[in-house]
């Protein structure tokens, strides 16, 4: 018998929680640290509780199948729901795959083949369009998006227009640059912009692309995160971005909403629902199309901003099945690359 135990814990109060079998191990959890105080969970702990994790899940992937290894690892948290201890996954052709945690779809392409995953942009995931590296929490139905599979466009679009909207804000400054919507459409993506006096051009639009082509060099890592509304609208102030505060206040008022989603890439953050790739670096051809007036909300008695358009595909080879974007032979033949300078 093997115990490992990473018990790092202050002492602390309550009783040890039942242990359960599951996927061919045992797992004991330890002692919950409440404050002697309060009966509260201390919350400064929840950090070891994730590394605690970790360290289970790890210990698990090498111990093989024998229920002789017994993993003892003490768990902080304030939401034990939020960490799952075994999820099934059923996929298209019928088959279920077990897993004794949370798992990414990157995770289950990976666990098919390495082929699968280089393909792979993300998920759908009972019916929600679903990032690469977003956790499933719990039982789902899941179809892997590949390079091939028409969501892919929405994946690529949606990310395209956050890097048009990066690339604007390093060009002609943070400050100046204010983010209303930046959606996808059918043939391409968009993003309404406020630079107030300063005016874009459909001559500006190559140096545009420019910068773009360098945030795609980059190879950003594109991260989800959520906040609560009153931080969210916290952030949006902090960074002056006012129609964003606008759109946050009106889900609150119209749907309840208690948290939003963002998402992060290098230095640029933006509330977006999603979904996105995993890094800019996998965009393969672009074009920033055309420059138009648009008032904000479509309602005339509010301020006129500026709208980009661009389009975006995969790859030539793939663009009728895919169906990622259309382009003309003369736009195909000036679209941008991630290899070009």
């Amino acid at each position: 018998m093997r115990v490992v135990s990473t018990d790092k814990a202050p002492a602390a109060v309550g009783p040890y929680s039942q242990a359960i079998a599951a996927g061919g191990f045992l797992f004991v959890s330890g002692q919950i640290p409440l404050n002697p105080l309060t009966g509260e969970l201390v919350t400064d702990f929840e950090g070891a509780c994730k590394q605690s994790l970790e360290n289970l899940f790890a210990l698990v992937a090498a111990g093989g199948s024998s229920v002789e290894n017994i993993v003892k690892v003490n768990i902080y948290v304030r939401d034990m729901g939020k960490f799952s201890m075994g999820i099934s996954i059923k996929l298209p052709d019928g088959s279920i795959r077990e897993y004794g945690r949370r798992v990414t779809p990157a995770e289950i392409a990976r666990d098919i083949s390495e082929g699968l995953a280089r393909r792979t942009f993300g998920a759908v995931v009972d019916e929600e369009l679903w990032d690469l590296e977003r956790p499933i929490e719990s039982d789902a139905s899941v179809r892997l998006v590949l390079d091939k599979d028409p969501e892919a466009a929405v994946f690529f679009r949606h990310t395209m227009s956050h890097i048009l909207a990066q690339a604007v804000m390093r060009i002609y400054g943070k400050e100046k640059v204010k983010l209303a919507i930046g959606p996808t459409i059918e043939n391409g993506f968009y993003y309404d912009i406020d630079l107030g006096d300063i005016r874009i051009t459909e001559e500006d639009l190559p140096k545009i692309e420019s910068e773009m082509n360098r945030i795609i060099k980059e190879d950003l890592t594109v991260e989800r995160f959520e906040l609560p509304v009153s931080d969210a609208v916290a952030l949006m102030k902090k960074e002056d971005q006012p129609y964003k505060v606008e759109l946050i206040e009106d889900l609150i008022k119209d749907t309840g909403a208690k948290t939003v989603t963002f998402y992060k890439q290098g230095e640029f953050v933006d509330l977006c629902r999603g979904p996105h790739i995993s890094s800019t670096g996998k965009v393969k051809y672009f074009k920033l199309t055309s420059v138009s007036g648009a008032y904000w909300r479509g309602d005339e008695k509010n301020k006129m901003l500026q709208r980009v358009y661009g389009t975006c595909l995969y790859s030539f080879q793939r663009e009728r099945r895919c169906s990622i974007s259309y382009f003309n032979s003369r736009e195909r033949s000036t679209l941008k690359t991630a290899t070009e300078k």
